[in-house]
């Protein structure tokens, strides 16, 4: 490419990117829904623009934030009774109307006190009882967690600019927002398992580790399982760890369908009371089956590619090993939902990094990554524009529609008269 082609092509490029940014400000008037998907795209358009790239991805990063906050409370909560939101609002309220006292702030159990903090806090910022303000609260704080997962692992991997772009659009791309939500212990809990696992100081991998288990003590198993399976690993432990699943999936239909009483008052075993009870609804379990096969397709794509191509630094085997367990525990209601999830949707977009653009000096091979993952984010990004729970409308041609639905207000939830 000569020089004069070299121009155009820069020129062609702030073009688009000012097109961007037009959409941008025209969306976030009109339809913040929509906006999510140009937002992620322009990510990947201001890697090739190293003049701007700083100022663009902190400008981006501001406008996600609060996009896809707005987006989350699009969905209406208070209609299912898995929805654990209902359950985080009450503790809310309970702080609001009666200040700090013992019963709320160890609703959840002893050592999980860091949500209720939360909660409290908020109800000193919020001051009343509006649900989807407290929604939004905690999409701002685990998004922004999100992202500091991000400069973790970009520090972590001495990642350049460009690269850390590419890594957080990719994170963003299989984030799920709503599922941070709805398991919000779970979410947090995760968020500082992973920034653990990609710290090397000493003071900051315990204090990691002391929040991510008071947010939730499952912490304490999936600290080593999540270090486990974002640590590069060989043949041979896809064997080992086949076998351990296989294990584990025995001794718990065996021992824990036999002593499911005694078990559940034991802390940690306590956080599967969910599971056994939904052990005999055929439709928890088809659900259950359903969910973890949806994660199991984002998987497969990257997988796959890991498998054929020789150069790949994939995690191929990480891989495996996830599907290993996702497909042995499938049928479990709630187990891999409520335990995995959360932390799944954080570094699968980790996942499919290292495996299309880690190491990437080939222009061509770099860009037709570039072409299949943004198809990708289209594909993902159309299954979150229609739902029946939404509370208003993807577009509406009054600007700024979408702020007076934070207004709402809402007494306490009995969650047994959910659906």
């Amino acid at each position: 490419m000569n020089v004069r082609d070299n121009d155009n092509a820069i020129k062609l490029l702030e073009f688009v990117l000012i097109f961007s940014f037009f959409l941008i400000a025209l969306f976030f008037l009109y339809s913040p829904s929509y906006l999510i998907y140009i937002v992620v795209s322009a990510f990947v358009l201001i890697k090739f623009n190293n003049n701007y790239s700083f100022g663009l991805f902190i400008l981006l990063i501001i406008v996600w934030l609060v996009v896809n906050s707005t987006n989350v409370i699009s969905y209406q909560n208070f209609v299912l009774a898995s929805d654990d939101f209902s359950s985080y609002y009450n503790n809310y309220l309970g702080f609001l109307h009666y200040g700090i006292n013992e019963e709320n702030l160890f609703e959840f159990g002893y050592s999980e006190i860091m949500l209720p903090l939360l909660n409290y806090i908020a109800s000193l910022i919020i001051g009343q009882p509006e649900p989807y303000k407290l929604k939004f609260l905690y999409s701002i704080l685990q998004s922004t967690g999100v992202l500091y997962c991000c400069v973790k692992i970009s520090r972590h991997y001495k990642l350049d600019l460009s690269n850390s772009i590419l890594l957080t659009a990719a994170v963003l791309v299989f984030y799920k927002p709503l599922v941070g939500i709805q398991l919000s212990r779970q979410m947090f809990s995760s968020i500082f398992i992973i920034a653990f696992i990609f710290t090397n100081n000493k003071f900051e991998r315990v204090i990691f580790a002391l929040i991510a288990f008071c947010f939730h003590s499952s912490a304490i198993v999936l600290l080593p399982i999540t270090q486990y399976l974002l640590t590069k690993r060989k043949r041979k432990d896809l064997y080992y760890s086949l076998i351990t699943v296989l294990l584990a999936y025995a001794a718990f239909i065996v021992v824990f369908t036999s002593f499911k009483n005694e078990l559940i008052n034991i802390p940690i075993l306590n956080k599967l009371d969910y599971t056994f009870r939904m052990f005999n609804e055929p439709e928890k379990i088809k659900q259950s089956v359903f969910t973890s096969f949806l994660l199991l397709i984002y998987l497969i794509p990257a997988l796959i590619f890991s498998i054929l191509n020789k150069k790949s630094d994939g995690f191929k085997y990480n891989i495996a090993i996830i599907c290993v367990f996702l497909i042995s525990f499938c049928i479990v209601p709630g187990f891999n939902n409520r335990l995995f999830f959360a932390e799944l949707y954080v570094f699968l977009g980790f996942f499919y990094y290292m495996v299309f653009f880690y190491n990437r000096v080939n222009a061509r091979e770099h860009v037709s990554r570039l072409i299949i993952f943004i198809l990708f984010t289209i594909l993902f990004f159309q299954s979150q524009f229609s739902s029946e729970n939404r509370r208003f409308d993807n577009f509406e041609l009054e600007p700024f529609y979408y702020l007076k639905y934070l207004e709402y207000r809402e007494t306490e939830i009995n969650r047994g008269l959910l659906e």
